[in-house]
């Protein structure tokens, strides 16, 4: 198996079918770019929601405190 994929990575027509072109690597880049913004919204909001819950348990610890 291992020669057939060196002999098929120097042979230029099988080698360019697993390469993409400029446009597709611009498409992807969009894509990822889109993904990363969504995910660093939904961090964001996690985070939030997060520190909410930390201040309501320390308020908790308080009172059970006093």
């Amino acid at each position: 198996m291992r020669t057939s994929f060196r002999k098929a990575k120097k042979n230029e027509k099988c080698y360019n079918i697993y390469m993409k072109t400029e446009a597709q690597y611009i498409v992807e880049n969009i894509e990822l770019r889109e993904r990363n913004q969504k995910l660093e919204a939904e961090l964001f909001l996690a985070n939030f929601k997060l520190e909410e819950c930390n201040r309501i348990i320390q308020e908790l610890q308080e009172k059970l405190n006093i």
